[in-house]
């Protein structure tokens, strides 16, 4: 009887290994998804190294045939029927596939190097949602941490709009031209913001990067009359410089820190999900 027991207990051991071992073989595709700018299928077409304007990417040189662009058309666009020169780090003998890639150069052909690659999905559509749902869940976990994060949320209008010039000299190419706007507090969504009188009215002072230089395209921008959820924060002085800070109580810099009225029912839920 301890035999046959000890034969049961190997037989689950071996039976756990083989079940174990193509699930860790399998890459992690929600990672590889959230990390690739661009994720294309295709073919590749040889491991020649062509002549390229800038030294090539690491691992070895391919070139690789786009049939479709599957993330990325949006902000670094479609690459169809062109071919991509790809730093390929994978040593499998496949040969099409779901490539997933970061661009390091852009000219006349692109040339990029690989994060991960996987052999082309049964169904495209399917795996089309699958990107959709995987970037949709990680954009509501971001914004959820903002809010989570946030001093206070407010509906808000801005009454007007100053240059904070007489602030800080900020002594960079990447100087914010920070704008303060007057905002005028329609209701709280959550927190106790720290607020002022404007004219009788509750009032909260923000400052926006006016800027579009590489570092502030991303920020947030405002205009009179516009009204919006903001997410309000002091200034972050892990993200600013010291001289970087403007003379406002609230700074937003991040994109989901303005968000449109509509998506208050919304917000509310994370709100109730971070509790």
């Amino acid at each position: 009887m301890a035999t046959r027991s000890r034969m049961a207990a190997l037989f689950l051991v071996c039976l756990a290994a083989l079940i174990q071992v193509p699930l860790h073989a399998q890459p992690d595709l929600t990672r590889l998804i959230l990390d690739a700018p661009l994720i294309v299928r295709g073919t590749l077409a040889g491991a020649d190294s062509p002549t390229l304007p800038l030294p090539p990417p690491g691992g070895r040189v391919f070139r690789l045939l786009v049939k479709d662009t599957l993330r990325g058309v949006d902000t670094i666009g479609s690459f169809n029927g062109q071919e991509i020169i790809l730093g390929r780090t994978s040593t499998s003998a496949r040969t099409e596939g779901v490539f997933f890639v970061r661009p390091i150069a852009y000219g006349k052909t692109l040339v990029a190097e690989e994060i991960g690659e996987i052999d082309p999905p049964s169904d495209s559509a399917a795996f089309m949602a699958q990107i959709a749902r995987v970037r949709q869940q990680d954009e509501e976990d971001k914004l959820a941490a903002r809010l989570g994060s946030a001093e206070a949320v407010i509906v808000g209008r801005v009454l007007s709009v100053r240059s904070a010039a007489a602030g800080p000299v900020v002594a960079s190419e990447h100087d914010p031209q920070w704008v303060i706007a007057q905002v005028l507090v329609i209701r709280i969504i959550t927190g106790q913001p720290k607020t002022g009188q404007c004219g009788g009215q509750t009032c909260v002072d923000v400052a926006f990067a006016h800027s579009d230089d590489i570092r502030w395209f991303r920020a947030p921008k405002v205009s009179v009359g516009q009204e919006n959820i903001a997410l309000l924060r002091p200034a972050d002085r892990t993200v600013l410089h010291e001289r970087e800070v403007p003379p406002a109580t609230y700074v937003l810099i991040d994109p989901n820190d303005l968000r449109p009225v509509t998506e208050e029912p919304s917000l509310h839920g994370l709100i109730r999900r971070g509790q």
